[in-house]
């Protein structure tokens, strides 16, 4: 929203990067002067195939959407008429911190999987206890692989993590971390796994899977919603 001038609502069109919650309290927040007689652009991010009913309302106010990934936009295409342009994330490799395996917690004599999961969105669509079951079919009790679980917000959905842990209860080789993160010490964490997974129901993008394939690690993920944009079965391992 700031100009070459520095001004806020001056020149372009204002674009907005507020979901359709937030949106009326950002525009009122902004002032009149911002998206007065403007085109109004915003992005919006999403996770599931179909949007919202009341997200619709929404439309009255913006008139263009833009989104990161095919996925999305298709799921907005679908309820409106305004345009819907798809303009991907620029994701630079992250800055990686010096933390190491020993740091972590973790054997350095080991196959470690990494899956990352926020609890503060839905458990059922990031799929982390199918995480946790497809490991233990594939290596049962054998001491040379771990799955490490960096989770986040477990505060956020008790019961969504007690259902966690009484499924690493039957794996012995299955570590939850829930210690917060900066980004650097969660890219460091990435570097030190031999591969990331993500057995997702539904995602928007698949930031994980991004930066674990800029980090030079061999992905495992569900062949299916907004990280199929950057991903095909010659640069990974595919689930259907």
């Amino acid at each position: 929203l700031v100009s070459p001038a520095g001004g806020v609502g001056d020149g372009g069109p204002p674009i907005l990067h507020f979901n359709p919650p937030e949106l009326t309290t950002g525009m009122l927040g902004l002032g009149s002067v911002a998206v007065r007689r403007k085109r109004i652009i915003v992005f919006w991010l999403w996770e599931l195939p179909e949007i919202l009913h009341r997200w619709k309302t929404a439309f009255r106010y913006m008139h263009e959407i833009r989104a990161p990934a095919r996925f999305i936009a298709v799921a907005i295409q679908s309820h409106s008429k305004l345009p819907v342009r798809v303009v991907p994330y620029s994701i630079p490799p992250p800055a990686v911190s010096k933390l190491t395996r020993k740091d972590f917690g973790l054997p350095t004599d080991v196959f470690v999987c990494l899956t990352i999961a926020d609890l503060g969105s839905r458990g059922a669509r990031k799929n982390t206890a199918g995480v946790i079951r497809a490991f233990r079919r594939a290596f049962g009790r054998d001491g040379t692989a771990m799955l490490v679980l960096n989770i986040t917000l477990a505060r956020e959905a008790p019961a969504t993590f007690e259902a966690l842990l009484w499924e690493a209860e039957y794996a012995p080789k299955v570590r939850l971390l829930t210690r917060p993160l900066l980004h650097a010490d969660m890219a460091a964490l990435i570097r030190c796994a031999d591969a990331v997974v993500s057995l997702h129901r539904s995602e928007g993008l698949g930031l994980l899977l991004a930066e674990g394939m800029l980090l030079g690690k061999p992905a495992v993920a569900t062949g299916w919603s907004g990280n199929m944009d950057f991903m095909t079965e010659k640069n990974l391992l595919l689930v259907d």
